[in-house]
């Protein structure tokens, strides 16, 4: 089968993850793959790829659209993928317009990655466009509920599909563990919790620096590490400021290194207000973890529906939740992260997650 994959950009991004760890895995499994692109952000591009990616250097604009539209309609018809599978708001709605007028020969297959993609506008095209696609998937449960809500689709139009999660890359190791917390300055008595994700308004990293406050207050070689850039890391810098965290809390920016990270830390938290899925939580489960979370749609999804979920927004039941995995004994946190990771093998793992997909292409094209 051959597929192609259409997204807006390669950026650090979970949807930008996910594409690229499906389209490895489908060459594994003896499938032919191609990512096209709209503009040429991919900071991964020093990486070597056995599958040809193609980059549109198109620009933010209308004739940027226009652009993508040409240049996605050239690659299909050079190509001739059995499947196109679009991701994102931008390539879903490209991918509809070409399916509903110059490009009808693929089997479209159009993914969210959340269950907030935009606002009226944008669920509305949605909506008026919601025939074009042959299948519409969403990364859990919740999102797709939501999506049917704001009358963005029907609920016989959009289904579940989870991400899938690379066991290869995210398993435990004592030496990667004592190797990153020695580059970190960290030092063995030292609990550290980390987060990874963008400086974005749905992270709500403000409440997750402000709970880790009253933490530290109580436990001083308590640390808090956050992984990730965007545009507002300033306003989150300022708290860790005026709170006087600047040795106990570090932000170190977009990595590449985030399972070494993760084998650094001793906990894991997320104060999102929102999630599609939460695949930095299912890579956190991955290295056995234990997780403080926000009950932020697709969150339940992942940790499942028997685990302890703090309301978003609450400073101090969040606080209360990091003190509670931080007075576990090594045993009991040891138990947990287990229990997590097994969770993700059964669930999520990357190989069962591509055989779905591929199963479901089948079916389409028939």
């Amino acid at each position: 089968m051959k597929v192609l994959f259409f997204i807006g950009s390669l950026g650090l991004g979970g949807a930008e993850e996910q594409v690229l760890n499906l389209a490895n895995e489908y060459l594994l499994l003896g499938q032919e793959v191609a990512v096209f692109t709209m503009i040429d952000v991919n900071p991964r591009s020093h990486l070597k790829y056995s599958f040809p990616i193609i980059e549109c250097h198109a620009k933010k604009s209308a004739l940027g659209v226009l652009r993508v539209i040409f240049a996605l309609h050239k690659v299909l018809r050079e190509f001739r993928p059995d499947v196109l599978h679009s991701h994102l708001y931008h390539a879903n709605m490209i991918s509809r317009i070409l399916k509903m007028t110059i490009s009808p020969a693929s089997v479209l297959v159009n993914t969210s990655h959340s269950s907030n993609e935009g606002g009226r506008l944008r669920m509305l095209a949605y909506r008026l466009t919601s025939r074009a696609p042959v299948i519409w998937t969403n990364v859990s449960q919740s999102a797709v509920d939501r999506f049917v809500r704001v009358g963005a689709v029907s609920a016989r139009r959009m289904r579940v599909m989870h991400n899938g999660i690379n066991l290869r890359n995210f398993s435990r190791s004592p030496e990667v563990r004592v190797a990153t917390r020695g580059r970190l300055g960290l030092k063995d008595d030292d609990f550290v919790f980390i987060a990874v994700g963008r400086f974005v308004h749905a992270k709500d990293y403000p409440t997750m620096v402000r709970a880790f406050c009253k933490v530290h207050k109580g436990f001083v070689k308590s640390k808090l590490i956050i992984v990730g850039d965007g545009e507002l890391r300033a306003d989150v810098l300022k708290i860790v400021e005026d709170n006087a965290l600047g040795e106990a809390v570090s932000l170190l920016g977009a990595r590449y290194d985030v399972a070494d990270l993760l084998n650094a830390a001793d906990c894991f938290v997320s104060t999102s207000l929102w999630e599609g899925f939460g695949i930095s939580i299912a890579e956190a489960m991955a290295l056995e973890l234990p997780i403080a979370a926000t009950d932020s749609g697709g969150v339940r999804d992942v940790i499942g529906s028997e685990y302890d979920l703090i309301a978003s927004g609450e400073i101090n039941s969040f606080a209360d939740k990091m003190i509670e995995i931080m007075l576990m004994t090594v045993e009991e946190r040891s138990k947990l992260g287990l229990m997590l990771r097994s969770r993700v093998e059964q669930c999520f793992s990357l190989p069962a997650i591509a055989n779905q997909w591929l199963k479901l292409y089948r079916e389409a094209s028939l």
